[in-house]
């Protein structure tokens, strides 16, 4: 009888522990998610937890004469390359997940950024992907964090996809692709301002904001992708 009842109430722990305590799978590892892991609705911490974290680094560019920094969550492998990958599957239920990341390191590292800038995509571009994942890292962070996204930066041409393209080629295919529009300059005057963008490997794509931003009197800008190649 004793032992019944045991396996009786062990049946409705394990139950309870594995449909409440454990309430879905990681869509990365597939292992199962803690009620307790902190955020994050569809990876779990341990995933987050074998990130391979990267120093920022100043690139060749300035603004006001302030060095740009790149900032990311870390190298382009793992979970972070599988989030990245998300927008050849036309998937964003990642990115509210990473955005909970990213507003940390932001806190951790007390980075300062008055508006947030996207990548901005062309309607071809758009059509094929239907999601600009730099929008939605961007729009998620923003209700985090309390700060505005600047999307007034806007393509001039449609570019090719950089993945197969050599440092060369990016570098001429992304010359001349953004501008702002001169009634909408006046809203980045003395920001600091955040490009926000999903992964920094030769840096054309940042190259070809910041020299739309170069000519705006910013006050600084700095760069933050979820990972770097480098």
């Amino acid at each position: 009888m004793f032992f019944r009842s045991f396996l009786f109430f062990k049946n409705i722990f394990l139950h309870f522990l594995n449909n409440f305590i454990f309430i879905n799978e990681c869509v990365y590892c597939f292992g199962k998610k803690s009620f307790f892991d902190k955020v994050n609705k569809n990876l779990c911490d341990k995933c987050f937890d074998n990130i391979i974290p990267i120093v920022p680094i100043e690139i060749n560019k300035k603004i006001n004469k302030v060095s740009v920094k790149i900032y990311s969550l870390g190298k382009y492998d793992g979970v972070l390359k599988y989030i990245i990958g998300s927008k050849y599957r036309k998937n964003n239920i990642l990115y509210k997940d990473i955005a909970y990341k990213i507003a940390d390191c932001f806190l951790k590292h007390k980075l300062k950024a008055d508006c947030f800038i996207t990548i901005p995509q062309h309607s071809i571009r758009r059509s094929l992907r239907f999601i600009n994942q730099t929008e939605e890292i961007a729009n998620n962070l923003s209700k985090i964090l309390k700060i505005p996204v600047f999307s007034e930066i806007l393509p001039i041409k449609y570019s090719k996809p950089q993945a197969f393209l050599s440092i060369f080629e990016r570098s001429i295919n992304n010359k001349d692709r953004f501008y702002i529009l001169e009634k909408n300059r006046i809203e980045l005057k003395n920001k600091d301002i955040f490009i926000i963008d999903d992964v920094y490997t030769t840096g054309a794509t940042i190259n070809a904001i910041i020299e739309v931003l170069e000519k705006l009197e910013l006050k600084s800008c700095n760069v933050f992708v979820i990972s770097r190649t480098e």
